[in-house]
């Protein structure tokens, strides 16, 4: 029979000695499990003499009284970066025999090399089967025994969406007991408790063992597809995960009654729930969204109120202790939670589409998808992109290998063009698209273009002693131009399609997850723990994007444009008449560019300000733009980090419009007014929070820290603060150290108003008023100010 599905998550199990792949699927019928027991891992050996290797290992191997078959092997050609070569295609039983199996054959003399045996064995299945993730595909199938079918064949992918159902959770936790479990679906509003709470959507239980049974009833008879929330894995499944150990429960909420399973990944953990897709929000966020964030923190509140203008209540977890002890105000304490659980849904139509593109054009299940690093999801869509090229790939690096690699040190980056500190009118910034990926495009940088023997045509780089060769277009180029165009015609289409409509929503998210790709290879090039490392492919893509932004500074000087800034792949230009002149400028460097490089106009600004390193001269990445509209773009100021108080922050960005407005003097009573208040004890401590994250045990570090200080005080006050939490400190009144009078924000009943003068506010106003002869003593009224800098050119 055949059947429209789409996989969503994969594993595999071992009968007996064979492995069984189970592929869980969703179709419009319903979601279903297909299994493939004719399987047989592998990986590949490499030497001169294959047909001799292959009579050594026919007898398998054993090591300490476990048998190592070889049940097979073949002949096969692949291509191993520039070189055709062979390779014995070794089979065994099942994949955990593979890496001793690998081992023992490794140490025969005639083998040269081992290959591809540290590929995850589902991985590998739907690398190999060429079954894409998320993705409706046909598939050909038959009727099993033990599951609903056994896969026959993929026939292909089929042009048709499919609908998934979501919930979102959340967990309310006091005194470690659950008390809340909040549910927002695509249908309804659902929260489970203990207390008697007359609202519509609240269902009460009659204790935490009973919500437990409810909580995993609910989501299997409503059969959800995705479950997500905001730190699932860390927080809320841990904490089921101890509940339902607590009664001898069983969580077992996937498709197949099987209790959950915890990995760890580095420094996370991670919950799958098999058969359906857990996607926790966190994680895909602090790997792959943080760097265009300007949240100060990655909580919920914080990520909710950036991407969605929205934000919980104001509750402190003091509040809900005293609530939920006192039974008091429990429809509030229903509704925020509630609210947790609705930000979380409302941030998941926002992200899940990108997660599940990612997916689709990676290759990997949306559970992995969701939780990986760049890296990690560039080098799974380069295997799954070698293997359709029958291409061998190169193994992940062993540690002795990666300190070698982290030794060489680092190489040049970016060019910087120092800007003359001050105050600019009418500035065209313009910026090369996407630089070094089409800069590897432009002059085919690859690992496996690099020094080829043989080669007709090359691009050389004498500085380095490298050559490219051009005659055939390189893997990375290759993929990289894909992914770029796919990129082009999807962004034109856009253009055409409304705005905020479902259409628009699935291509915006395709176009968001192909830039990630795209612009992720050259970073991952220089990657220690890459498979495809190459140094001197990332080292002469930089030193190719510094040229090229150099000669655009130099055709823009010949020109007649006074260049302002130039950074990595942009440059900052004036000159009279610039909008007309910029044009033919456009033009005129483009021209002499690559046909697949461009420089581009970013915009127009009314003003640029260009701030001065503590010696005077321009400082790099740190300026602040009025644009036309209005609107302010601020890079490396102090107010788009996460380390430094909201007074700060609002302080420096009132004194940065004020010297975009040009008005400087305007800017020093802003400041000389924030000192006045915060002497006269008229700052909120909201405004002096300052946010850090506890990385570790506090007993583990070796020198105090204030948010170290301030978390041991909360310790001993009884709240439950964990490694990895961000936790917002003030520095309060008092004798001893600054770390001693560090206190969680709740617990500062003063504040320090000398520290957060010295501290926070005087540098980051000195950051732009230096520039124009202001001293710290002159912001503090005590002096006169030492003179003018560049103002108004």
């Amino acid at each position: 029979m055949r059947k429209t599905a789409r996989v969503v998550d994969a594993d595999y199990r071992i009968d007996g000695d064979k492995p069984v792949v189970r592929l869980f699927c969703e179709s419009s019928e319903g979601s279903f499990v297909a299994v493939d027991r004719d399987i047989r891992p592998y990986f590949y050996a490499l030497g001169d003499d294959l047909e001799e290797i292959k009579k050594e290992i026919s007898g398998g191997f054993e090591e300490e009284d476990e048998e190592l078959p070889v049940i097979d092997t073949e002949i096969v050609e692949r291509t191993d970066l520039n070189q055709e070569i062979e390779a014995l295609k070794v089979y065994t039983t099942v994949p955990p025999k593979i890496p001793k199996l690998r081992r023992q054959v490794a140490q025969l003399k005639e083998v040269s090399d081992t290959r591809e045996f540290d590929i995850p064995f589902y991985k590998r299945y739907l690398i190999d089967n060429e079954i894409t993730p998320a993705r409706t595909l046909e598939l050909e199938l038959s009727d099993d025994e033990e599951y609903d079918y056994a896969l026959e064949k993929v026939r292909g992918l089929v042009e048709e969406e499919l609908e998934h159902s979501t919930a979102a959770f959340d967990l309310e936790v006091i005194d470690d007991e659950i008390i809340m479990a909040a549910f927002r679906t695509d249908t309804e509003e659902k929260l489970f408790t203990t207390a008697d709470i007359e609202l519509g959507f609240v269902e009460t239980l009659e204790s935490e063992e009973q919500l437990l049974k409810r909580f995993k009833e609910y989501i299997k008879d409503e059969d959800f597809e995705i479950i997500t929330g905001y730190n699932t894995d860390e927080y809320d499944f841990k904490r089921l995960r101890e509940r339902f150990e607590k009664y001898n429960l069983t969580l077992d909420i996937g498709r197949l009654d099987e209790r959950m399973k915890f990995d760890r990944r580095g420094r996370f953990s991670s919950a799958r729930v098999k058969g359906r897709m857990h996607l926790d929000l966190y994680p895909f966020i602090s790997h792959v969204m943080a760097p265009g964030l300007e949240s100060e923190t990655l909580d919920l509140d914080s990520v909710a109120e950036e991407l969605l203008g929205r934000k919980k209540d104001d509750v402190s977890f003091e509040q809900m202790k005293d609530w939920w002890r006192n039974q008091q105000n429990l429809e509030e304490f229903a509704k925020y939670a509630l609210k947790d659980a609705d930000l979380a849904y409302e941030l998941a139509e926002e992200i899940v589409p990108q997660i599940m593109e990612l997916s689709r054009i990676t290759g990997l299940i949306p559970f992995d998808a969701s939780r990986l690093t760049y890296g990690q999801l560039t080098e799974n869509y380069l295997l799954r992109e070698a293997f359709n090229r029958d291409m061998i790939s190169p193994n992940r690096p062993f540690r002795d290998e990666r300190q070698k690699r982290r030794r060489q040190g680092a190489y040049s980056g970016g060019f910087v063009y120092s800007p003359e500190p001050g105050l600019y009118d009418e500035i065209a910034l313009l910026d090369f698209k996407s630089l070094y990926p089409t800069v590897m495009v432009s002059h085919n940088i690859s690992p496996d273009t690099l020094d080829v023997e043989g080669c007709e045509e090359s691009f050389e780089l004498e500085e380095f002693d490298y050559e490219f060769c051009q005659d055939e277009q390189g893997f990375f180029p290759e993929l990289i131009e894909s992914l770029i165009e796919e990129r082009t015609e999807i962004k034109n289409k856009l253009e055409n399609i409304e705005n905020g409509g479902k259409k628009h929503k699935s291509l915006d998210s395709r176009q968001r997850a192909l830039k990630i790709l795209a612009n992720s290879f050259y970073g991952y090039l220089g990657y220690e723990g890459a498979r495809w490392y190459s140094r001197e492919a990332a080292e002469a893509t930089t030193y190719l994007g510094r040229e090229y932004i150099q000669d655009a500074v130099k055709h823009s000087e010949e020109e007649g444009f006074e260049v302002v800034y130039g950074d990595t792949d942009s440059v900052f230009l004036r000159k009279q008449d610039l909008k007309n002149e910029i044009e033919g400028f456009l033009e005129n460097v483009n021209a002499e560019l690559p046909s697949f490089m461009e420089l581009e106009l970013e915009g127009y600004f009314k003003r640029g300000f260009f701030t001065s390193t503590d010696s005077g001269e321009g400082a790099k990445k740190k300026y602040a733009l009025l644009g036309e509209d209005g609107s302010m773009k601020i890079t490396g100021f102090e107010q788009v980090r996460r380390d430094w108080s909201p007074i700060a922050k609002e302080t420096q960005e009132k004194v940065l419009r004020k010297v975009l407005e040009n008005e400087p003097e305007a800017a020093a009573e802003i400041v000389k007014e924030t000192i006045e208040e915060l002497n006269d004890g008229k700052v909120d401590v909201e405004k002096l929070k300052i946010y850090t994250t506890l990385t570790k045990e506090p007993e583990e570090y070796g020198s105090t820290a204030p948010h170290v200080e301030a978390v041991k005080k909360a310790r001993k006050r009884g709240e439950e603060i964990k490694p990895e939490t961000t936790v917002a400190y003030v520095i309060t009144r008092g004798g001893g150290t600054i770390s001693s009078r560090a206190e969680l924000v709740k617990y500062a009943d003063s504040y320090d108003a000398e520290y957060y003068i010295d501290n926070q506010i005087i540098p980051v106003s000195l950051r732009a008023l230096k520039v124009f002869g202001y001293t710290e003593d002159q912001l503090k009224g005590k002096g006169k100010q030492s003179g003018l800098g560049r103002f108004g050119g």
